[in-house]
């Protein structure tokens, strides 16, 4: 599989990697919509701490940190790491569906929800348009998490561009770490995505974590 690097915005993957988490406001359920396991022919991207699965025709691409640097600024602490990123690649060097795993500091004493809130108030912070569609209470390899599906004005990182970002994120604590896996794609409306949506959840749903 080619590996591909991109500099330009990737607006949907800059901002889904700036974002750790946000709250359970919304449509609120105690858990997740059920989701099948991956398809057995996709590819599994396994790091010393985590893996995730994502389809064939995506590619595993590097992300310019100081891009996200200049997203955050002065609006929070993002003392995180970008683990790893993937998508279907496009003509013009962007990537849309794609998934990101995002790891960084959560000295929370294990209260995910402490996390969440916490999480919440940095993207609100950053980004004013974004609305959150439903948060659900759920587990991954046996571990609480949440997931939560929004999406944002992508005008935000980029005055004159159309339409919005929608990504589920998954939320989840491993100790002091928080684990952010985020997945979405460009569209002008929550339909013309809906079976991007389908399959960010199952590449989501994949994630697990290593160890206790």
């Amino acid at each position: 599989m080619r590996t591909g690097t991109t500099r330009g915005i990737w607006l949907g993957t800059l901002v889904a990697v700036a974002i750790s988490a946000c709250s359970s406001v919304g449509s609120t359920s105690t858990t997740a919509p059920d989701v099948s396991a991956a398809p057995a022919d996709w590819t599994t991207y396994a790091g010393d701490a985590f893996s995730i699965a994502y389809p064939n025709d995506w590619e595993v691409f590097s992300i310019d940190e100081t891009l996200v640097d200049e997203v955050v600024g002065d609006a929070g602490d993002f003392r995180g790491g970008i683990l790893m990123a993937a998508g279907l690649p496009g003509g013009d060097g962007s990537y849309s569906p794609n998934v990101n795993v995002v790891v960084e500091p959560a000295p929370v004493g294990g209260d995910l929800d402490r996390y969440v809130e916490l999480s919440r108030r940095g993207i609100e912070s950053l980004f004013s348009s974004y609305e959150i569609s439903r948060s659900d209470r759920t587990t991954i390899g046996g571990r609480d998490a949440v997931v939560v599906t929004g999406s944002y004005d992508l005008s935000e990182l980029s005055p004159g561009t159309e339409g919005r970002w929608w990504v589920i994120q998954t939320v989840a604590l491993a100790g002091d770490t928080g684990w952010t896996v985020s997945c979405g794609a460009s569209g002008p409306d929550e339909a013309s995505v809906a079976g991007a949506m389908e399959l960010c959840r199952t590449v989501t749903a994949s994630f697990r974590i290593a160890g206790p």
